[in-house]
């Protein structure tokens, strides 16, 4: 039998551990750099046809689509792992 320290150890390094593996995944889609990489040199002349502008704007559009959805099914897996957590660390 697992003293309530233990217990609590248990639970409370679960819940750390999730939400440290749900915040990485956020901060990994949320810092990509590859948009930024491809309309560098567009973006270094100082000017900027209309043509990118769109495609910029359409990529960030898709980008920001991107991580809506990996924040939203990140949050419901993250929050039932933690009940998971609390309901077999007793």
């Amino acid at each position: 039998m697992l003293s309530t320290r233990t217990k609590g150890v248990l639970r409370w390094g679960g819940i750390i551990l999730t939400m440290l593996i749900y915040m990485g995944w956020v901060m990994a889609t949320a810092l990509d750099y590859g948009i930024m990489r491809t309309y560098a040199e567009v973006m270094n002349d100082g000017t900027m046809s209309a043509e990118a502008c769109n495609s910029l704007m359409n990529d960030f559009d898709g980008h920001f689509s991107t991580l809506v959805s990996v924040s939203l099914a990140g949050y419901l897996v993250s929050t039932v792992v933690i009940l998971i957590i609390f309901r077999k660390v007793r």
